[in-house]
């Protein structure tokens, strides 16, 4: 949810879809993050 571009309201939940907690959060206190799946190196030398 956003508040007319000054705040969002974030979800932190568990990858099963659990809900941990809901927080509004200005949005000069938020940080854009990148997630991509990176291989192992471990799965590389089988």
């Amino acid at each position: 949810m956003e508040f007319d571009g000054s705040a969002f309201e974030v979800e932190f939940s568990h990858q099963d879809g659990t809900t941990y907690a809901m927080e509004t959060i200005p949005a000069t206190m938020l940080m854009l993050l990148h997630y991509e799946l990176v291989e192992s190196v471990g799965a590389r030398s089988r």
